[in-house]
């Protein structure tokens, strides 16, 4: 458990923290309305939520202490993006992932 733990927070940073919660609306979900209610879409608006969430958390790297909150896919996907897109492109976009990704959930 300790070294899934790990290489989640390397992984996607803080946002792991958000994964309980997740799996606490699944359950809800599932006991409330049945498996059939939850599907692969479900599963998939929250992912990419998380990724958003890390992409944000990786607009926040402080190379000289090596703190990475977002994780090294969030700093990578926000490293691009930012490359890309400036930061209130990368912001925009991230959010906007976000809420279309709430819209697919429901």
């Amino acid at each position: 458990g300790r070294l899934v733990a790990r290489l989640a927070i390397d992984a996607v940073g803080m946002t792991v923290y958000l994964v309980p919660l997740l799996g606490l609306r699944a359950g809800v979900r599932v006991f409330g309305h049945g498996w059939a209610e939850f599907t692969r879409r479900h599963a998939a608006a929250a992912a990419a939520v998380l990724l958003c969430l890390s992409v944000l958390f990786g607009l926040l790297n402080d190379e000289a202490s090596g703190f990475r909150p977002g994780g090294w896919l969030g700093g990578f996907v926000a490293t691009v993006a930012r490359d890309l897109a400036g930061t209130l492109g990368t912001v925009l976009l991230a959010c906007t992932g976000m809420l279309l990704a709430g819209m697919f959930a429901t």
